[in-house]
C-alpha cells in the first residue's frame, strides 16, 4: 500500500509538471500543436512501453460494435485535459487549479459511485465540501472600486 501511496503522489508531482511545460508550449506553438505534440508523443510513448513489456495485440471474442466505443474514449479525454489544462495554467494559481481539477475528480468519482452501486457514501460528500470549502476560503476578497478609491486617497 505503501508504494501505490508513492506512485500515486509522484503521478501527481508529474501531471502538475506536464501541465506547467504543456502551458509553456502552447504559449510558443499555439494550441492546436501543444495538443498534437502531446497527442504523438503520448502515443509513441504507449507503443515503446507496449513494445518494450512484450505486448500482443488482443483479439476480441467478437467483433466490436458502436457500444464499445466508450471504452476507447481516454485518448480524448485526455486531449481535453491537456487542451484545458494548457489553456487554464496562465488564468489560474498553481494551487486553486490543483484544488479545482481534484474536486472534479471527486466529484466524477461521486457519480460513478452513484450509478454503480446507486449510492455515494457520506464520507465522500463530506470530504468534498470540506475540500470545496477549503478552495472558496483561498480566494483573496474582492475589493469594491468604492473601497480601492477611498485607499488610494
Amino acid at each position: 500500500m505503501a508504494i501505490s501511496l508513492i506512485l500515486a503522489f509522484l503521478s501527481g508531482l508529474t501531471i502538475l509538471l506536464a501541465r506547467t511545460i504543456n502551458s509553456q508550449l502552447r504559449s510558443r506553438i499555439g494550441m492546436k500543436y501543444t495538443l498534437l505534440a502531446n497527442y504523438l508523443t503520448g502515443t509513441i510513448g504507449a507503443f515503446l512501453v507496449f513494445l518494450i513489456g512484450g505486448g500482443r495485440i488482443p483479439t476480441f471474442d467478437r467483433p466490436l460494435s458502436l457500444r464499445d466505443a466508450p471504452a476507447f474514449l481516454g485518448g480524448f479525454f485526455g486531449i481535453l485535459v491537456v487542451g484545458l489544462s494548457a489553456f487554464l495554467v496562465p488564468r489560474l494559481p498553481a494551487y486553486i487549479l490543483t484544488l479545482a481539477i481534484f474536486l472534479g475528480q471527486l466529484f466524477s468519482g461521486m457519480i460513478v459511485d452513484l450509478v454503480r452501486d446507486g449510492r455515494t457514501p457520506i464520507g465522500k460528500i463530506v470530504g468534498f465540501v470540506l475540500i470545496f470549502s477549503g478552495l472558496i476560503v483561498s480566494f483573496p476578497p474582492k475589493r469594491d472600486s468604492a473601497d480601492s478609491a477611498e485607499e488610494t486617497e
